[in-house]
């Protein structure tokens, strides 16, 4: 974080990792990597002999008409460029200000909702890649490790998140860093994309772009959609299972940290405020004040080793922090 405000090279970034060790042998598992997109990025210079915005620009970008699509420099000037800020403690302030060669192919990108859209259109109409390719990048990985935490169904493929929402398949990705969030969804069945964008992360309540592309889900498509799941608490669940679920979870950019007082559970995201969660059973918790709910996973030992958290058609896995 000290050095994100300052420029890179890519090769000199690769080499800050390069010598990191594996988390797991290739194949076992998957998770997200921001390394590893920086490295793609790299290798799409070498290939193509280009820059990486010089190539997105003339193979992608310029064919689709994105015109207001780009890699991102400190040193250009963008007219209405939207600036980064954070929400903590009930006030805004400015946000870090990253330079996006630091992220390079893992997300240096500038757009607008209107280039997402034209960007969605033409990658779901063939005018991007083609058809076994898609196919290959919106299968859900299959790994070694056994999990069977998420059906086959869902999960993560080529670059793109692949869920079920209430009974229609969801293609999306999230992104974010200090200051900015972002989300994109499509619905293949109903051709139908939402784009949000926002300038300010941690965000103030409401303002999740997660949250609200699957609100614009709900206003259009509501009737299409399968009847919601009301969760119920489990009273028969004893306040002692709590104590297995407390802990911190590594959520990425934040970490939750569950706690229990009493006979309650309290989840608390980092900047945000502390609320309860409910049991559905020992393992499995939902929140009142937003429609999300996390899965606590344990070994053979009965240890939780990570939890999945649920929200706006959204999985992922949160390991727990020792």
């Amino acid at each position: 974080m000290e050095r994100v405000t300052a420029p890179a090279k890519t090769e000199d970034h690769i080499q800050s990792f390069r010598n990191d060790p594996y988390d797991f042998d290739p194949g076992k598992k998957w998770l997200y990597n921001n390394s590893g997109y920086f490295l793609l990025g790299y290798i799409i210079e070498k290939v193509s002999g280009e820059s990486y915005g010089d190539f997105l620009r003339t193979k992608f970008f310029e064919p689709l008409a994105m015109k207001n699509t780009g890699v991102h420099s400190s040193s250009g000037a963008l007219e209405h460029e939207a600036l980064g800020y954070q929400f903590e403690d009930g006030k805004f302030t400015k946000a870090l200000n990253w330079d996006m060669s630091k992220a390079g192919g893992a997300g240096a990108l500038y757009s607008t909702v209107g280039d997402l859209y034209r960007w969605n259109e033409g990658l779901f109409n063939g005018k991007v890649l083609k058809e076994p390719t898609l196919k290959a990048a919106f299968t859900p990985v299959v790994t070694g490790d056994g999990d069977t935490s998420q059906p086959k169904e869902s999960g993560y493929g080529y670059g793109w998140s692949i869920q079920t929402l209430r009974g229609l398949q969801e293609i999306s990705h999230g992104g974010g860093l200090h200051g900015f969030l972002s989300y994109l969804l499509r619905l293949p069945k109903e051709n139908f994309t939402v784009a949000v964008l926002a300038n300010c992360w941690p965000p103030p309540p409401g303002v999740d772009p997660a949250g609200l592309a699957h609100e614009v889900v709900e206003l259009y498509l509501g009737e299409k959609l399968a009847p919601l799941e009301t969760p119920r608490i489990d009273v028969k669940v004893s306040p002692k299972a709590f104590d297995a679920v407390v802990g911190s979870y590594d959520y990425g950019m934040a970490i939750l940290t569950v706690t229990k007082e009493g006979d309650k559970v309290f989840a608390q995201l980092s900047g945000q405020p502390k609320f309860e969660i409910f049991p559905k059973s020992e393992t499995e918790f939902f929140w009142k004040v937003v429609n999300a709910q996390v899965t606590f996973v344990k070994d053979k030992s009965g240890k939780v080793t990570k939890a999945i958290h649920e929200q706006a058609g959204q999985k992922f896995d949160a390991p727990r922090m020792e």
